[in-house]
C-alpha cells in the first residue's frame, strides 16, 4: 500500500482553508495519507484555523509554523523535510503539493498515484478546474523565450486528455519519492523546489529539471481539482511581475547550456524591446533594476555551482528540450490579428532554425 504526503503552504489563507479542508475530509484515507501544512508567517490566523479544522480529517496531520515568510518554494521544501523526518522508517511513496485555494474532487489522489506508477514519470498534475466547471489548466507549455503558459484556460473539460506536458501546475502536483531522488542526483538539493525563486516559476523549474533527469511530466484528466485562483491587486502587481520576470531569466540561465543561451539572446532582446515599446511590459519603469538583479544573481557562487552540477549531470540535451517548447505567442500580447499572425510565423521559423542549429 503506497503512502502519500500532502504538503500545503498557507499565507493569509483563512478564506480558503475551510473549503479545502472539507474537500480533503471527503477524499483522503486514514492510515494511508498524511497532511503537512506549512504556514508562511500568516497574520490572519491561518495556522490556528488549520490546527482546528485538521482534527476533523481523521488522518495523521502536522502544522508547521514558520517565523518568517520564506517563500512558496522553501516552505514546500520544509514540508517535505518534515514528512521525511517523521516517516524515516516507513517512508513515503509520493509527495503531493496542493494550494490552499483548491478543492480536491472525489478520486483525485487515487488517479494521481496510479498515473505515477508508470515508468519514467517525473510528475503528475491534476486537471485544474475553475469554479464554473471550465478548465483552469490542462498542463503548461513553455515558450522559447522562457514564458510559462497555461493551456486550456476557459475551455470545456472535454478538450482535455491525458498527455505529456512541459510542466504541471504546482497548485495540485504529485512528485514521487523515486523522482525526488533523481532530482537530488541532478542538482544536489534536498528539496524538490529551487528556493532562490521565492515566488512564481517554481513549478516550471521543477518540471524542466525533471526532464533533464530523463523523466516525463504528465497531466491526468481523471484527477480533478477546483482552483479558486485569485488575481493580484494593483498594490502587489509590480512586485509579482518583478518575480515573474526575474525568475523567467534565472530558470533559462540555470537550465540551458551557454551555447543555446547565446543563440537565444537576439530573440530575447527583441522581445524585451517589443514589450517595452508596445506597452505590454508591466515592469517598464524599473526594467534596469530588474536587469541588475538578474546579473547579480547569476554571478553568485551558489548559482554558478548549481548550474555546473545540473549541466554536468543532465541526461537530456537542449535540442530535445527545444522540441518540447512552443513558438506561438497568441495570448493577447499583441492587439492586431494580422501582426499576431506575422509574429507567430517569424517565431515558428526561428524555432525551427534553433532546433536545426542546436546539436547538443
Amino acid at each position: 500500500m503506497s503512502r502519500t504526503g500532502i504538503v500545503i503552504v498557507t499565507y493569509n489563507s483563512c478564506t480558503h482553508i475551510p473549503r479545502l479542508m472539507r474537500g480533503l475530509e471527503k477524499t483522503l484515507s486514514s492510515g494511508k495519507d498524511v497532511v503537512c501544512v506549512v504556514d508562511n508567517a500568516s497574520t490572519d490566523g491561518s495556522a490556528d484555523l488549520c490546527r482546528e479544522l485538521i482534527k476533523g480529517l481523521g488522518i495523521e496531520a502536522f502544522v508547521l509554523n514558520l517565523e518568517n515568510n520564506v517563500g512558496f518554494a522553501a516552505a514546500n521544501n520544509r514540508g517535505v523535510a518534515l514528512l521525511e523526518e517523521k516517516f524515516q522508517k516507513s517512508g513515503l511513496d509520493n509527495f503531493v503539493f496542493l494550494n490552499p485555494d483548491t478543492v480536491p474532487q472525489e478520486g483525485w489522489l487515487r488517479w494521481l498515484t496510479e498515473e505515477s506508477k508508470k515508468t519514467e514519470i517525473g510528475s503528475v498534475a491534476a486537471l485544474l478546474l475553475l469554479p464554473d466547471g471550465t478548465l483552469n489548466s490542462r498542463g503548461n507549455a513553455l515558450h522559447i523565450s522562457g514564458f510559462g503558459m497555461v493551456t486550456g484556460y476557459g475551455e470545456p473539460v472535454s478538450t482535455a486528455q491525458d498527455r505529456s506536458v512541459f510542466f504541471g501546475t504546482g497548485a495540485a502536483l504529485l512528485v514521487s519519492s523515486r523522482s525526488l531522488g533523481k532530482l537530488r542526483e541532478l542538482s544536489g538539493e534536498l528539496g524538490p523546489f529551487w528556493e532562490e525563486l521565492f515566488l512564481y516559476g517554481e513549478d516550471l523549474d521543477l518540471g524542466w529539471r525533471l526532464q533533464l533527469a530523463g523523466l516525463e511530466n504528465r497531466v491526468c484528466v481523471q484527477s480533478r481539482v477546483v482552483h479558486y485562483s485569485s488575481f493580484i491587486g494593483k498594490k502587489s502587481a509590480l512586485k509579482s511581475v518583478f518575480y515573474l520576470e526575474r525568475n523567467r531569466w534565472l530558470v533559462l540561465f540555470a537550465n540551458l547550456r551557454m551555447r543555446t543561451l547565446l543563440l537565444l539572446l537576439p530573440l530575447l532582446f527583441l522581445l524585451e524591446v517589443a514589450m517595452v515599446v508596445g506597452g505590454r511590459c508591466f515592469y517598464t519603469g524599473s526594467r534596469f533594476s530588474l536587469y541588475r538583479e538578474i546579473w547579480r544573481e547569476v554571478r553568485q557562487p551558489e548559482f554558478r555551482a548549481r548550474r555546473r552540477r545540473i549541466q554536468s549531470r543532465r541526461k537530456v540535451g537542449d535540442r530535445d528540450i527545444l522540441r518540447r517548447m512552443q513558438s506561438s505567442i497568441r495570448h493577447g500580447a499583441i492587439a492586431s490579428r494580422r501582426l499576431d499572425g506575422l509574429v507567430d510565423w517569424f517565431l515558428s521559423g526561428l524555432h525551427r532554425c534553433l532546433i536545426y542549429l542546436v546539436r547538443w
